[in-house]
């Protein structure tokens, strides 16, 4: 399993949309828009926003983002992580806790010391890895109340920021036409 730049796959923009929208349970084609131009914006490798994608064999499984800007209540606040998700059938592999340490590593090695979050679902997931609640922020804002979370980043060796990238070609191509919307 290889963790790398979306710059450097292009191409699963949005295949990655997707997979996010069918995580979200959103099935419109709005949405299905909105998150491949998110997702579009994404495809950075030293200014925000940036994602990752995790990769298994040649398949895309999971992916991460650095957002400069997340919620409106918390403007003062940034980096932002949005977006952790791993396909479900590549669970309980420490997927998400690799592409998580990527990430705070390409976060470290543009001088930010802290993260932040927010999430419904998964608060114990991140309290065991050193992230602390800070606040709450309710709907509107959010489609589900939601903790907010930081975490202050230990120095130490990046990975992937202090890579060379190795550009990928991918074929995959999404048929607009045959998505059920």
């Amino acid at each position: 399993m290889k963790i790398e730049y979306l710059a450097d796959h292009k191409a699963w923009v949005h295949v990655l949309a997707f997979m996010h929208q069918l995580e979200m349970r959103t099935s419109n084609e709005r949405d299905f828009r909105s998150s491949v131009e998110r997702f579009s914006e994404r495809t950075n490798r030293d200014t925000l926003p940036i994602a990752l994608v995790a990769i298994e064999d040649t398949i895309p499984v999971g992916s991460v983002s650095l957002l400069e800007f997340q919620l409106t209540s918390y403007r003062q606040l940034t980096p932002w992580v949005a977006g952790l998700f791993v396909l479900e059938q590549y669970r309980g592999q420490g997927i998400a806790h690799r592409l998580m340490q990527e990430m705070e590593s390409i976060a470290l090695s543009m001088g930010h010391r802290t993260l932040h979050l927010f999430t419904h679902t998964a608060e114990k997931y991140y309290e065991s890895r050193g992230w602390e609640p800070i606040g709450t922020v309710e709907p509107p804002e959010v489609r589900y109340p939601s903790i907010v979370m930081s975490k202050e980043l230990q120095l130490g060796k990046s990975s992937l920021a202090d890579s060379v990238p190795i550009p990928c070609e991918s074929s995959v191509k999404v048929d607009y036409e045959a998505l059920d919307w």
